[in-house]
């Protein structure tokens, strides 16, 4: 079975690590990163499925690469925050966020939003074949 592919960017790397290290032994496979710019290179180096990347970060956050990657076939992006407010929430749907997660995550939520993510973006593809 092929694990999905997850990129986690979060400039916090203690934290970026660890949520790929519980992601990862539910079945994903998963690459951290602390950059935008990694970020968009790690998506264009591989087969990226989603991307779960916190909203404010030092060079740009979860806006700023969801516009660098808008496109028709771009993995679906999660933006994590620790200060949710509905200004981010907004900016961040209108740049294409799946979902606006809030930190501190709860893992069987945010592994239950990606699975039913993926789970819909298969069924399209399977549709549009």
């Amino acid at each position: 079975m092929v694990r999905p592919k997850l990129l986690i960017v979060d400039d916090e790397e203690p934290f970026a690590q660890d949520l790929a290290q519980l992601l990862s032994r539910r079945g994903f496979e998963c690459q951290a990163v602390a950059d935008i710019a990694s970020a968009v290179e790690a998506v264009h180096d591989s087969e990226v499925r989603a991307i779960l990347c916190d909203v404010i970060m030092p060079g740009g956050g979860a806006v700023s690469l969801l516009q660098a990657l808008s496109g028709a076939s771009e993995p679906g992006g999660f933006v994590m925050t620790a200060f949710g407010s509905l200004e981010n929430a907004v900016e961040s749907f209108r740049a294409g966020a799946i979902d606006y997660l809030l930190k501190p995550l709860i893992l069987e939520e945010v592994e239950h939003k990606l699975r039913r993510f993926l789970a819909q973006r298969d069924a399209l593809t399977k549709l549009s074949l």
